[in-house]
Parts: structure tokens; sequence; C-alpha cells
């Protein structure tokens, strides 16, 4: 059952997701589902400390997805900071309130007994503004002027399902504000919890053309810099291949609640609950994602393009290197995207700044074996062999077309669970490295003898550098390779331009020997650093013999050999979080009627995250779906 303005009409489609002011969901007497349980009104802070919020029957279970799933639809669908549910269950009844960090969950009352607890609830929410209700204030709908600026240039955007056309406020250093109009997100959040990440090609009012929106919501954990920020020292520094910033910054007043109240003695949920601030910027590029490259020298180009720089003038570790942040432009060059996982190296001897591990699983290193390893250089430049070897074992021909699947399978989306929910992946791809498994030697690119010497080179480089960090102080005795495309390698310290940007005395080498000191007797390793990978990849690129037209064809497309986690680009997801997000909570909106409420704790399944799934969530509860109005 859904709550909507009185301006809302149902008669076609009761259930519009992009209306709610508030949900119901109702199970009735027949199939009860209790998604939580509460602690004995008189129990102790032990019996607390040791009391499963959550219950664990399989109506339970399932009846906590379905919230989450509606939540995050809903979220989806509307520009929100928080949201309302009702839960009903027999006569037992539950307020929850939900944000970006987590839910707020109310003790259970019987609404039978109790009919004013339920009454004021709706009362108190009639009365509420848009922006109490969780409604954005900073969007608003398009005028009909605003719409045709839309359908005019951003036609090519444009959604497959239909979309409002909106029109989003994004913050400048001075104050003002860009209104720029968005017709449908590219790519929707598939949690309810965690950065939510929105992007769109918007057309700018004031610049008056298209340029790119970014809206996440923010980890603010100590040290955890704003994307706007470390885009503009990008800039500032001069670095090739970034994506120019306009203008962003926090959208004020916008900011998660549930953390604060796990210190509340009712608490019996979570106590590992991150706070975030939603925040909102503009590029100046809008790209074509790396599965459309025309040719394996394009893609190549491309993925060099974003390779090169940023480390090398400013100490920056991207640290999200993915098929989904390598973008390409209108002419075919690479730009690296997606800065708000980056760190400078000065930085890394101060320890992770968050609980989980930063990166998109399918191109993270095989340190990821190494749970609690800090990510370094030499992780990056691992992730851009990763990116490579996915496009081309995906969409190029070659001739192990029949093994495709399991390839993809063993070598970017395997993980290991433990006894313990930790996970940890990287098998399939040290196997792949040490041992040639799953991509095998006799693993070639029909007619394409430069990316073959490629892969070969970055696998080798791979494999001496892997063997290195497990021997740590044992000598190395790996035999150089030798140049399989019979050519010279240029000069390791110069690029097109004659300067790398780098040297022995260099700012950015200072900070890598400072971050990895233990590592200094590395340096004959063609990991050591960018520079003999980049020198290798640059003279592959300047020989004439790449093929023409050697176009992707993607051996995935069968419906039968689809994985779940792909998306509509064909690029993997994140691992995806399932439920209400760990250490989430839902806050008491009415503490002097609800008396004792209590912090909800969602734990995530583990295989869920490793394997995630873009099924659209289905609204099935056992009434019919009906409307009452505010």
């Amino acid at each position: 059952m859904s709550a909507y303005l009185s301006t809302v009409t149902t008669s076609d489609n009761v259930t519009q997701f992009e209306a709610e002011e508030l949900m119901f969901e109702l199970k009735p007497p027949s199939a009860p589902a209790h998604p939580f349980k509460d602690p004995k009104s008189n129990a102790n802070a032990e019996q607390l400390l040791r009391h499963s919020f959550e219950t664990n029957t399989d109506a339970g279970v399932l009846c906590r997805g379905q919230i989450a799933s509606y939540l995050t639809e809903l979220f989806n669908r509307q520009h929100r900071k928080h949201g309302f549910v009702v839960d009903v269950a027999n006569d037992g009844m539950r307020f929850i309130r939900a944000d970006r960090s987590g839910a707020i969950v109310s003790r259970l009352f019987n609404w039978r007994q109790e009919p004013q607890t339920f009454t004021e609830f709706l009362l108190r929410f009639a009365h509420l503004t848009p922006g109490q209700r969780g409604h954005d204030t900073t969007v608003r709908p398009a005028t009909a002027h605003e719409k045709g600026l839309a359908v005019l240039n951003l036609q090519p955007w444009a959604p497959k399902r239909e979309r409002p056309i909106v029109v989003l406020r994004v913050p400048e250093d001075d104050g003002r504000f860009h209104e720029v109009i968005a017709w449908g997100a590219m790519a929707g959040a598939d949690s309810l919890t965690g950065k939510a990440t929105r992007a769109w090609p918007v057309y700018d009012l004031k610049l008056e053309k298209v340029v790119f929106l970014k809206d996440a919501w923010r980890s603010l954990m100590p040290g955890m810099e704003k994307e706007s920020d470390i885009l503009s020292q990008l800039n500032q520094a001069g670095v090739r291949n970034v994506s120019g910033l306009v203008c962003g910054d926090d959208i004020a007043g916008h900011l998660t609640r549930t953390h604060e109240f796990i210190s509340k003695p009712w608490n019996v949920g979570g106590t590992v609950i991150t706070p975030r601030a939603q925040h909102r910027f503009l590029e100046d590029f809008v790209g074509k994602h790396l599965c459309h490259f025309t040719s394996s020298k394009q893609l190549m180009q491309t993925v060099y393009d974003a390779f090169i720089d940023a480390y090398e003038k400013c100490g920056i570790l991207h640290r999200d290197v993915s098929g989904n942040n390598v973008m390409m432009s209108v002419d075919g060059r690479g730009i690296l995207n997606d800065w708000d996982h980056a760190r400078k190296i000065s930085d890394m001897a101060n320890g992770p700044r968050q609980f989980s591990r930063s990166g998109t699983w399918h191109f993270m290193s095989v340190f990821l074996e190494k749970p609690h390893k800090v990510q370094d250089l030499q992780d990056d430049i691992e992730s851009f062999f990763y990116v490579v070897l996915y496009h081309v074992i995906r969409y190029m021909k070659h001739n192990k077309l029949s093994e495709v699947t399991n390839i993809m399978e063993k070598v970017f989306d395997d993980y290991t669970e433990h006894a313990d929910g930790q996970l940890t992946g990287g098998s399939g791809k040290s196997g792949m490295i040490t041992r040639r498994l799953h991509v095998e030697k006799d693993f070639e690119i029909s007619s394409n003898r430069l990316l073959n010497s490629w892969l070969q080179y970055m696998l080798n480089s791979l494999k001496e550098w892997l063997f290195h960090i497990e021997s740590f102080d044992k000598p190395c005795y790996w035999a150089e390779d030798k140049d399989d495309d019979g050519g010279e390698i240029v000069s390791a310290n110069q690029d097109e331009t004659g300067n790398m940007g780098v040297g022995p005395n260099s700012k950015a080498a200072s900070f890598h020997q400072r971050a990895v000191s233990p590592l200094a007797a590395s340096e004959h390793l063609k990991l050591h650093n960018h520079r003999l990978i980049e020198a290798k990849w640059r003279a592959l690129l300047n020989k004439g013999e790449w093929p023409a037209n050697d176009g992707p064809v993607d051996h995935l497309s069968d419906v039968s050999l689809k994985r779940t986690h792909d998306g509509e680009l064909g690029l993997p997801f994140k691992r995806r979080r399932t439920g209400i997000d760990t250490g989430s909570a839902l806050v008491n909106t009415m503490p002097d009627i609800f008396g004792r409420a209590t912090l909800s704790q969602q734990r995530v399944s583990p295989r869920n995250s490793a394997r995630p799934s873009h099924k659209a969530a289905q609204r099935s509860t056992p009434f019919p779906s009906r409307k009452f109005t505010l």
C-alpha cells in the first residue's frame, strides 16, 4: 500500500514509485512475517548486547529484503535524502526511517491496542514539509521550455524507460549555483545504503552546453576527500586525460542521521555506521564506455591514455581502476574517471580510512587474497591490465571463445567465503599469473601479434612482481623478457613531449619511497613504477602493424551466457550490498510515543555481496496495492 499526495492520479497505475510519499509493507494473518524481534522489556545490558534484532526465519529474511528492495527502488526513482516505511504484520506495526547510511526501526506495537500511536504518526507525517519527508528540494520539475531543451540536447542519452525531466542545482564556490537539466540517470544505485552514485549527461543552463553531472553520498569518515577537490588538484597539476571540473561541492544540509543514534541505550543493532553527505559536481567531459571501441588499437590507446600522469605528476593513486571508469572520448582517446576513492601516496602510511576495501571486485589485484593490504601503485597498474584483459576476453576474437564464460568466472568473479564471513578473492588471478591457468599459454588473439606481445609482457611482469613480494627478502631470478615484437623499447624516461614528469628525485618518487620503503629492493622490476610499462605500451602503439576494424563482438551476449551482475552497458557492477546494510539503523522520530526503540543491523550475505544480481525488485505484497492521500 502506498500514500500519495491528493494531486496524484492512480487510476491507471496504483503503484508509482516516482510519486510515493509513504510506503506500507503489509503481511496478512495467514502469512505473517516478522523481520525484527525486540528484546525483552526488562533485558539488562548484557542481554541487549547478545540480542539478535534480525529474525533468521525464511519469512523474516525475505521481508527484510523486500523492504530494502522497495526503498532502493523508491530512492532510485525519486531524489531523496531519506524515506519512511510502515511495516505491518497481523496486529503488529513498526515505523522505519531509512537514509543512505542505514535504517532505524521502532519497537513493535499493537496498532489495535495503541491506535493513537499510528494516528499521531500519520498526523505528524502529513504536516511535514517535503524536505522533512525526505525529498531533495534542490531538484524541481522542468518547465515546458526546459523539457524542450532536454529533448533537443540530451536525446542521445534519453532513458529507455519513461523518466521525468528535472532541473538540479549544483553548488559553486561562491555560494551561487548552476542549474542543469537532467533526463534519467545512466544508472541507479543497486543498494539502499552506500554512495548511491548517480550520473547524467545534463544540459547546463548557464553554460548552454552538455556537461556531465555526478551525484553521490560520500563518506565522512576521517581522511576522506571530496571528489571535486581531488579533481581540482589533478586539473591544477596539469594531469592529462582526466575530466575538467566545472563546479560542485557538498549539498548544504544533506547529511545522513542514522549514525547519530548508535550510542543510544536502546540500540540493539549496528554500532559501526558510516556518516555520509550528498556531493554533487559537474565535469566538462561526456564519454563513451570502453566496450564501444572500434579496434584493438583504439582499445589500447584509450586505456594507455588513462594510465599515464596522475601518479607521476601528483603522487595520487586512483584505487578504483575498472572498465566503468576508463572512458572514451568522441575521438577515441581515454579519460580516467571517478576519483572518489583516490588517495595521496603521502597519506598511505596513515592506514585504511574506511572499513571496506575500495574498488571494483573484477578488476582488483591478486592481493584481494590479503584483505587488509593497503592498495598501492602496483595494484593500480595490475588493475589496468585486467581492464584490457576483460575486454579482450569478452569482446575480441581469440582461440578460446568456447571457454569465455569459464574464464570470466574463474579470473574476474572468483571469491572465497570464510567462516567469519570475510570475502577474499584473487586466487583465479594469481593462478593465471603464476601457472597460466584459465588464460593458458596457448591463448592467442586472432591476427594481432602486437596485442599478444603486450599481454605476454604484462603477465610476465606481474609474475615477476608477485614472486618478488611473496619472497620478499630472497633474490629474484626471473630472466628478463625479450621484446617479442622485434622492436626496441623507447627510453623509459621520456614520452612524446620528451618528459615523463618523473625521476629519482621527483616528488612522486619520494612519496613512493616513503610509503613503500620495504620495496626499495624492487627497482629492477618492471612494476616498480609506471616507466617501463608505459614505455613498452607506447612503443607498441607507435607501430603500424595493428589490424583495422577488429571491433567488439560480445561473446556473452547470448542470454544463457549473461552473468547476473552485468548491467545494461555490459560492464560488471561493484560488489552489491543486499538488504539493509551492515550497521544500518532506522531513526526513532518520536521517542516520546514509541518508548523503547531499536536500532537494526542487517548482516549482509557475503555471497550476494560478491555475486551481485541486477534483477529488478518485484513488489509482491499479499494485498492488492491501495492508495490513500495526504
